[in-house]
């Protein structure tokens, strides 16, 4: 029971992610499509309010480090969203085996957007230095999220 309550505290449908985790074999398959369906588009949710931030910080960042970090996440969340795109309509098409991978994606680009702040690169300003993420939470919700949304689509 813990796995499942790791899996669904950064969710903000708590209940309903456990109920559909705990059931039995029978329904659970559709909980699991519902729930699926539900993460994947809070998900994308999230990834859209991101690429909208950051493309407004950009605007007025005035930092060269900072900015790099802001255009690399920028980049980032641009391609989670086109995955995110593609992975809406698999969904809708029951084909449940190809969201694995590119729902994995998602995760791994929000993870490399605040590995950005956390470790920059060199950049053409000199040695990259640890920023703070105006972020963090989120792109740590867009991994988690995903991450259930790619275990789930890994048992369907």
């Amino acid at each position: 029971m813990k796995a499942l309550d790791n899996m669904c505290r950064y969710s903000n449908i708590y209940g309903a992610c456990i109920h559909a985790l705990a059931n039995g074999p029978g329904k659970a398959t559709e909980d699991l499509k519902v729930l699926l369906n539900i993460l994947s588009r809070n998900v994308q949710a999230i990834v859209g309010e991101i690429y909208s931030i950051t493309e407004n910080l950009m605007t007025n960042e005035t930092d060269p480090w900072s900015k790099d970090c802001l255009q690399a996440c920028h980049e980032e969340y641009k391609l989670a969203q086109r995955y995110l795109n593609g992975i809406i309509d698999v969904i809708q098409s029951e084909d449940y085996k190809r969201v694995h991978q590119p729902i994995t994606i998602v995760s791994d680009l929000a993870h490399q957007c605040q590995e950005h702040f956390d470790n920059p690169p060199d950049s053409l300003f000199g040695v990259g230095e640890s920023r703070v993420s105006p972020f963090l939470d989120l792109n740590n919700l867009v991994e988690k999220l995903a991450l259930g949304a790619a275990t789930i689509s890994f048992g369907l």
